[in-house]
């Protein structure tokens, strides 16, 4: 389910797994209204899951480890701020999920909770899609150019391991 342990020597192959969790994620938004409420709030569990425990301890890495070196590299110190961008706009729709999660979870059925949810999950959808289509599009090839695939490897593992240290903290 998680990213993490992935071995990764490229953005792609990292954010790979991030892919099948974006197909999930929109799949739940356009069954919401036809899926009963059990399975939305098992298929909601699910995607959760992945936002709190994956997909923003990952982000978190990003920014401590990955983005320093891409400012380095590539000597323009505010790249990186777009994507961190995204990072807080992840966040802060986590924590609408959750709100709306709790809700579900408390029975509260309607029309809004729904229409809510649906706007959630396209929102992430949307905002991750882009993410990972920036990283495989501006930050790859300037790693590629600019760093051997020792250190590559090298950074790749740190993200991996600070993403781990970080969803520790919150297991």
């Amino acid at each position: 389910m998680t990213a993490m342990g992935t071995g990764a020597r490229t953005i792609q192959e990292e954010h790979a797994a991030f892919r099948s969790h974006l197909d999930a994620i929109e799949r739940l938004a356009d069954s919401i209204g036809d899926l009963p409420i059990e399975d939305v709030r098992a298929e909601l569990a699910k995607v959760h899951e992945f936002m709190a425990h994956t997909l923003m301890p990952h982000a978190v890495a990003e920014g401590r480890v990955l983005f320093p070196v891409v400012r380095e590299e590539s000597g323009q110190p505010t790249i990186g701020v777009r994507m961190t961008q995204c990072h807080v706009q992840l966040g802060r729709l986590l924590e609408e999920l959750e709100g709306l999660k709790a809700a579900l979870d408390r029975g509260v059925q309607s029309s809004q909770p729904e229409r809510d949810l649906r706007r959630v999950l396209y929102s992430v959808h949307a905002i991750l899609s882009g993410h990972l289509a920036e990283a495989d599009q501006d930050v790859q090839p300037l790693l590629e150019a600019n760093l051997p695939v020792e250190q590559r490897q090298e950074l790749f593992a740190a993200i991996e391991r600070c993403a781990r240290e970080v969803a520790s903290l919150y297991e």
